[in-house]
């Protein structure tokens, strides 16, 4: 018997509520703000997330984030505000290698 091993009360909870309740996304900030992290993301009025990181990528030439989102606002091209600016959920990776 292997016993317990580290996420298994995560892995058990997606198998038996079906869904994560939050989802990590990749979005597009419109400007060139670096959001802070930890700031909350907005949707109709209601905090729906929160920023983990924030650059600015050379390659796409635009800001990235990587944000934890609730179910339902993962789906790309979902808009949504960091306070006064919108950002839109993208397609991760950003960027795919070309082999």
């Amino acid at each position: 018997d292997k016993g317990c091993y580290i996420g298994q009360e995560v892995i058990a909870k997606m198998h038996f509520r079906g869904k994560p309740r939050r989802y990590l996304v990749g979005v597009e900030v419109d400007g060139d703000e670096i959001l802070e992290p930890n700031t909350d993301i907005v949707a109709e009025n209601n905090t729906v997330g929160r920023i983990t990181s924030c650059v600015y990528s050379p390659q796409l030439d635009r800001v990235i984030a990587l944000a934890i989102v609730r179910r339902g606002m993962h789906d790309v091209g979902q808009c949504l505000q960091v306070g006064d600016i919108a950002v839109k959920v993208v397609v991760l990776p950003f960027v795919t290698r070309n082999d």
